[in-house]
């Protein structure tokens, strides 16, 4: 039996119109055919060649800013966001991989007294995102990028912070091969809902759960959720929170590293109808349902495929009795009553 899942990835950019962000400099062509927006400089003073347009960034046509590090120099980049209201609270968000750098958001005549993030990403494009409040109408975005370091920065916006404050996000594997998701709030306020994405990869997305918020909320909740059929091997998970009037944020990215299904898990045995079988997708695409006469019963089932390491089968128009399930390496014997 061939099964076929088609699946829906969101890619999320965020130097694309969100209704939450704005475009910091340079349009929805951020570093896409040059630095518009943007000054480059080395120690404070010249001209710094070693920051170019490169072309492996996954957002939009697929071109970043990376700093090949000068070896006994720092080099500067920086741009200036307008439009601020004066201390109100603001969240800046920027993808950033490679090595060491400083982040500041400043006033533009002294960055150094603003708001400072250290940024050390790793090999993967990685998240960041820097709470801020404004002192001035302008300020100015400056990465300090050190000697003899390569970093690569790409897609920024920002945007006031959504009402809602986040305590906890985190995900653990249960016996069954799900994955169980749990997150907390000290406070929400016109918290519509939270939505639960996936990912194999960290940059493509599908939403598997929405889950209604408290909407107005001073007291401590607890969130739980399960995702039945996580992707063998890692899935990342984030959690997407909407306001009421539409307005959204992220939280940090988590992952799960699910091991390889060794066998095929099928619960629960005795059944009276329904059973669950969870195993590796190459296990899984062919099923085959036999009797205790060894006659082929397989037609008489329905079946409900849910991710490809994960099926249902309803057998409640099947006698009662014993029957063997035959996936692609395993047989196991399953009670009907």
């Amino acid at each position: 039996m061939k099964k076929t899942t088609i699946i829906l990835y969101l890619l999320l950019t965020l130097s694309s119109p969100k209704v939450f962000a704005q475009v910091i400099a340079g349009g929805n062509n951020e570093f896409e055919s040059d630095f518009s927006g943007w000054t480059i400089m080395r120690d404070w003073s010249d001209p710094a060649t070693n920051i170019v347009i490169n072309t492996t960034s996954p957002f939009l046509n697929s071109k970043d800013a990376k700093c090949n590090g000068h070896a006994t120099l720092y080099n500067q980049l920086y741009a200036d966001i307008t439009g601020l209201t004066v201390s109100s609270n603001y969240n800046l968000y920027f993808y950033a991989k490679g090595e060491d750098a400083d982040f500041y958001v400043g006033p533009t005549a002294n960055v150094y007294t603003g708001t400072y993030k250290y940024v050390n990403p790793g090999a993967t494009y990685a998240l960041q995102t820097v709470n801020f409040t404004a002192t001035a109408t302008t300020m100015r975005l400056w990465f300090d990028f050190y000697p003899n370091k390569v970093i690569t920065v790409d897609a920024f916006s920002f945007g006031t912070p959504l009402p809602i404050e986040l305590l906890s996000f985190n995900t653990t594997e249960t016996s069954n091969h799900s994955v169980k998701i749990e997150w907390q709030t000290a406070s929400e306020i016109n918290n519509d809902y939270f939505t639960i994405e996936r990912s194999k990869n960290g940059f493509e997305w599908e939403e598997i759960k929405r889950i209604n918020g408290a909407g107005n909320s001073s007291s401590l909740l607890n969130y739980t959720t399960i995702d039945v059929s996580p992707y063998l091997g890692t899935s990342y998970y984030r959690l997407k929170q909407t306001d009421f009037d539409g307005r959204f944020s992220y939280s940090k990215i988590v992952a799960v590293n699910i091991e390889s299904f060794n066998t095929v898990l099928i619960y629960p045995n005795p059944t009276n109808d329904i059973i669950t079988i969870t195993g590796a997708e190459a296990n899984l695409e062919e099923i085959r349902i036999l009797n205790s006469s060894n006659q082929d019963v397989t037609q008489l089932a329905k079946f409900k495929e849910q991710g490809k390491q994960r099926l249902f089968i309803d057998l409640s128009n099947l006698s009662e009795g014993l029957y063997f399930i035959k996936t692609k390496t395993t047989a196991n014997k399953v009670y009907k009553q």
